[in-house]
């Protein structure tokens, strides 16, 4: 149940939790308008505090209205369910999202789930999202591309694997292309598996003219 709380009892980060790129005046204005039929505000008891995390234009609306209090509705929860709040709720309701804030809040949303569980599935976070499991598929790939995370294991080993065996002399680069992986995750997973002895270290690899200096042969081990 919404409560009435001190404006200046909540902290406003519009930096973290205001998912549109900035607070739209003209809405604000409006506001103003019908400020007492407004919903309540949604704010996230944190370690530092009452945070406001939805509901910023009807924050300013009071501000401007000269009001001192505004109504509220308390939530306890971690600064990630915070932060999947916010994005859940800017999409659903309120001023429309522009397709690029739109996207940037799919995206940080999904990085939010990932940071929870590295496993996590497209089509969870599209169900908890509110949009199509291809969509968060696609928003995934593009983040890996990016190299902001990185592909299933099982998936990049194996595409390693595969490209050794066509050619135990490709370049890390040739195989981030191939597989359309950033090549420092490609260099990284690849210097774990020599070391693992999962795959055997070359002597020599491709040169940046194309040549190859006595290639070790690669394969796998055990």
């Amino acid at each position: 149940m919404a409560e009435q709380l001190q404006l200046d009892e909540i902290k406003v980060d519009q930096a973290t939790y205001l998912v549109r790129n900035q607070v739209d005046m003209v809405r604000v204005s409006n506001y103003r308008g019908i400020i007492d039929l407004l919903p309540a505000v949604d704010v996230f008891d944190l370690p530092l505090g009452l945070t406001l995390v939805d509901g910023v234009h009807r924050y300013e609306a009071h501000l401007k209205d000269g009001r001192s209090t505004i109504k509220a509705n308390i939530h306890q929860g971690t600064e990630v369910e915070a932060l999947k709040f916010a994005y859940k709720a800017n999409v659903s309701h309120g001023l429309g999202l522009t397709r690029y804030e739109l996207k940037k809040a799919r995206q940080e949303f999904f990085l939010l789930c990932y940071q929870e569980n590295k496993n996590v599935s497209d089509k969870d976070v599209a169900i908890e999202f509110g949009c199509a499991a291809k969509t968060i598929g696609r928003d995934r790939q593009e983040l890996i591309k990016k190299g902001v995370i990185d592909p299933p294991e099982s998936e990049i080993r194996q595409h390693i694997k595969g490209s050794l065996q066509q050619d135990p002399t490709v370049s890390n680069r040739s195989m981030a292309e191939s597989g359309g992986y950033p090549e420092p995750t490609i260099r990284r997973y690849r210097t774990g598996m020599e070391k693992s002895g999962e795959i055997m270290l070359e002597t020599q690899r491709r040169g940046a003219d194309g040549k190859v200096y006595q290639p070790q042969l690669v394969e796998e081990t055990g």
